[in-house]
């Protein structure tokens, strides 16, 4: 029965001012029993709101965990691993394995597969699927059919400026 400024670690100071005992989960508190500052072993601080935290046995799926404590992921990350590796994306955005990233477009070399940037598959530089280029790595072959080659087949020739095999007009075996 002793008056005191402030409680001893593992009490909050209620509204009648008297020390009641944190909630077991939190090694310190203030405010309320649930309100921690820090928490008991095998318990993580997860912030519920700008002024509040809880502890918690395991960080929600759009946080992650560093130093003991429950970080909420960055968008446009919806998933994460750390500040800076991202597991899945918001809607919107496609997931690019290679950085652990989310963007607004995968970058040349691969390609949109269900909102994943996947790898295109050798000689094409960029596809539209694994193994149908759109360009090719070399750039002196052609594409033809959604295959780099030398020389484009018959009825086709190889157009310089795209590097593209495009079909002979009519009946033409060349062109």
């Amino acid at each position: 029965n002793n008056c005191i400024n402030t409680c001893p670690i593992g009490y909050y100071m209620d509204t009648d001012f008297l020390c009641d005992p944190c909630d077991t989960k939190c090694s310190s508190c203030n405010i309320s029993a649930t309100n921690c500052l820090s928490c008991s072993s095998g318990y993580y601080l997860s912030s519920t709101s700008i002024t509040s935290s809880t502890c918690t046995s395991m960080c929600l799926t759009t946080q992650y965990l560093s130093n003991g404590v429950c970080y909420n992921c960055s968008s446009p990350c919806l998933t994460c691993q750390s500040a800076s590796s991202c597991l899945s994306c918001t809607e919107g955005t496609l997931f690019y394995n290679l950085s652990n990233s989310c963007l607004s477009s995968c970058p040349i070399g691969t390609f949109n597969n269900s909102n994943i940037c996947q790898t295109c598959s050798s000689p094409c530089q960029t596809c539209s699927n694994s193994s149908y280029c759109l360009t090719c790595t070399n750039s002196s072959l052609y594409v033809s059919m959604g295959s780099c080659v030398q020389a484009c087949p018959t009825k086709f020739y190889g157009e310089e400026s795209t590097m593209i095999c495009v079909s002979c007009i009519g009946l033409c075996e060349t062109c």
